[in-house]
């Protein structure tokens, strides 16, 4: 019989390291090479990957202590919100909106046969839902409604640290 671990590997699916690939997206680098071409860059590439290095480092440490991330010349703001989660019936289904407690849920199909074959989820019990939202209410830019933040999975894991020590308060909407 196999243990968790491998019976984890085996529903996931994981056969190696994760290969991440943006496709729709201008990144670092497609961003230092319009400003080279349109001659607006003083600095040379490396000095260009430290500076968007550091300011990301600050607005990481500043979104896992709670505080709001304002972008310079009113681009907007980052900051991490709360919202209530609910559990109620809807045509006789159950309709949540609690996160997947994906540990849990992996020990519980190890566990029982008929759980796993019946895809059954376990919930975290929480009460609140946290998120890191791009504010642009009071951004003045053209084409803003086009713009979409998603923060990626280191960024999430050091919010989510910090709201399991409890060294976060948000606004709650």
């Amino acid at each position: 019989m196999e243990d968790l671990k491998e019976f984890r590997k085996k529903v996931l699916k994981v056969t190696g390291k994760r290969v991440h690939k943006i496709t729709n997206s201008a990144g670092v680098r497609e961003a230092y090479r319009w400003l080279k071409k349109n001659k607006m860059i003083p600095s040379s590439e490396s000095e260009f990957y430290k500076i968007v290095s550091t300011v990301h480092k600050e607005a990481i440490k500043d979104l896992a202590e709670g505080k709001e991330f304002k972008f310079p010349y009113r681009m907007g703001k980052l900051e991490v919100r709360q919202s209530n989660t609910y559990i109620k019936f809807e045509e006789g289904k159950l309709k949540t909106n609690r996160a997947i407690d994906w540990g849990e849920t992996l020990k519980l199909w190890y566990e029982d046969e008929e759980a796993l074959q019946n895809k059954t989820l376990v919930r975290k019990e929480r009460n609140v839902r946290y998120f890191i939202f791009y504010n642009k209410h009071n951004a003045n830019y053209e084409n803003c409604t086009f713009i979409r933040f998603r923060p990626n999975r280191s960024l999430h894991s050091i919010v989510a640290h910090s709201i399991e020590n409890n060294n976060i308060s948000t606004y709650k909407i």
